[in-house]
């Protein structure tokens, strides 16, 4: 049975508008008049918020957040910046189903991300296609304020996953991931892995010891999932995985609509920090 955690962020920024107004002005200054990273255009308050909300407002570490997420753009563009061809790609992936984001959202207000390794088509997709679509759905989900407060949980479901699915993770990639989950501003509260057979466990320790300590707290393997809904709401799920209201065409969708809203800043955010590499990066 379903049983709900405690909720235990209480930041007291959200509720004292002078203290977050100070540390939204210190963090735009920051962007601002930041010696090696030009920031084009204004400054949007909203993301602004993403990253002192990812870390709770402690501005040294939301600096050195924020840098560390320009430098990954800049090492890693294939993945950040999009063109046409990646966008109409990545949009056909996630119309497999692949990777999901929930209609609903959980009792603690946490958005619920699906991936379901039997609906990725290793013939047609790569490695980098899903790490943009990856990227894509955590950028959106950035823009929207009760996720930045409340965060996001990760369900990995492993069934169906074969041989031509491990191929596609070259162990070269393990240190990019382990980055990724450190420089995003969405939160990801828990991490839960569901069907892992045999042949995924060598490549499941090596990310495993990839990840820093929070991340690896947050990790939990349940062997089906049955398991599952013990620790995450079934009901809030699509009617593939058991929900009631929903169906799995009507939650991709859903979500697929708000990505074409935000298409144009989408594109626009990766290109707004150009890092000047002759000096400090």
């Amino acid at each position: 049975m379903y049983q709900l955690t405690e909720k235990t962020d209480n930041v007291h920024y959200e509720d004292d508008e002078i203290l977050k107004r100070k540390a939204i002005d210190e963090f735009t200054k920051f962007i601002q008049e930041h010696p090696y990273i030009k920031f084009n255009g204004e400054t949007d308050e909203l993301s602004v918020l993403a990253f002192l909300r990812a870390r709770k407002y402690v501005i040294p570490r939301s600096k050195e957040l924020y840098e560390r997420a320009c430098l990954f753009v800049k090492q890693n563009p294939e993945i950040c910046i999009l063109d046409e061809e990646k966008y109409t790609k990545i949009l056909d992936l996630y119309d497999t189903g692949a990777i999901t984001v929930m209609k609903e959202r959980d009792a603690l207000g946490r958005r619920i991300i699906l991936c379901a390794t039997k609906k990725f088509d290793t013939s047609k997709y790569t490695l980098d296609d899903t790490m943009r679509l990856f990227n894509l759905i955590l950028c959106v989900l950035s823009f929207e304020e009760d996720t930045q407060k409340n965060g996001t949980i990760f369900i990995n479901d492993l069934n169906g996953l074969s041989l031509s699915h491990l191929k596609l993770f070259p162990y070269k990639m393990l240190a990019n991931y382990s980055s990724y989950m450190n420089i995003s501003v969405v939160k990801i509260k828990e991490i839960y892995v569901v069907g892992m057979p045999s042949i995924a466990v060598q490549l499941f320790k090596a990310i495993r010891y990839v990840l820093d300590d929070k991340n690896r707290s947050r990790l939990q393997v349940m062997s089906d999932l049955g398991n599952l809904w013990q620790f995450v709401d079934q009901s809030k799920m699509s009617t593939d995985y058991g929900g009631k209201s929903f169906t799995d065409m009507e939650t991709l969708y859903d979500f697929k609509s708000i990505i074409i809203s935000n298409k144009k800043r989408i594109f626009e955010l990766s290109k707004k920090f150009i890092i000047n590499t002759k000096n400090k990066y």
